[in-house]
């Protein structure tokens, strides 16, 4: 179980463990990753499947349009983030339960924000260098599922667990922000971080790239 829920060290028992169970729930991961990554992916189809027309008849440059689909997604996914995390807990106060504060709900949903952006930036990244929608995703839809089992196996097996630092997953960890661990920054800086160089990345990638 602990493998599943991600927790480092000393994972809290009772109501916040099953928040947690329910955050990194195999069932959550994938819709949020595979839909985000549907998001990133589309830079493929709109760069392969005819970006000059797109500028023909929308005229604005290229990364100036990719920067304007990017802040819509970026602008969804901390809607739909935020409203989870609040969701969850409307929902157990409104069964009688005892949940965290406020507080330690936001700063979830702020960590589930930025880990859906590292897998938007990546998706970003992929996109960029993939002329074929269907096979972006793909690609993308693979390499999470790697990076899921990599984070599990790791979780179980000692001899794997420092290749989960490779692994957006591994900083993923909904018990760090619920009990407001240290551990939680450098794990929300790390996903910060891996966004910002894969759409740097994918932006780089895309001017290069002909129409």
């Amino acid at each position: 179980m602990g493998a599943i829920t991600g927790g480092g060290g000393g994972a809290a028992g009772g109501f916040t463990a099953f928040l947690v169970f329910v955050w990194r729930h195999p069932l959550i991961l994938v819709v949020l990753v595979m839909y985000t990554a549907a998001v990133g992916t589309f830079i493929a189809r709109e760069v392969g499947d005819g970006t000059a027309d797109l500028l023909f008849s929308r005229p604005v440059g290229r990364i100036r349009l990719v920067l304007h689909d990017l802040a819509a997604a970026s602008t969804l996914l901390l809607g739909v983030t935020m409203l989870f995390a609040m969701s969850l807990r409307l929902i157990a106060v409104s069964l009688g339960l005892e949940p965290p504060g406020w507080s330690e709900f936001v700063v979830t949903g702020l960590l589930s924000f930025a880990f859906a952006m590292a897998v938007l930036g990546t998706s970003y990244l992929i996109g960029s260098l993939t002329r074929d929608g269907r096979q972006a995703l793909g690609l993308a839809g693979g390499l999470f599922a790697a990076m899921y089992a990599l984070d599990v196996v790791g979780g179980i097996w000692d001899v794997m667990e420092p290749y989960r630092a490779v692994s957006l997953f591994r900083y993923f960890a909904p018990m760090d922000a619920l009990a407001r661990r240290p551990e939680l920054w450098s794990n929300m800086a790390v996903l910060f971080g891996a966004a910002t160089v894969a759409f740097v990345l994918s932006l780089v990638a895309l001017d290069r790239r002909d129409l």
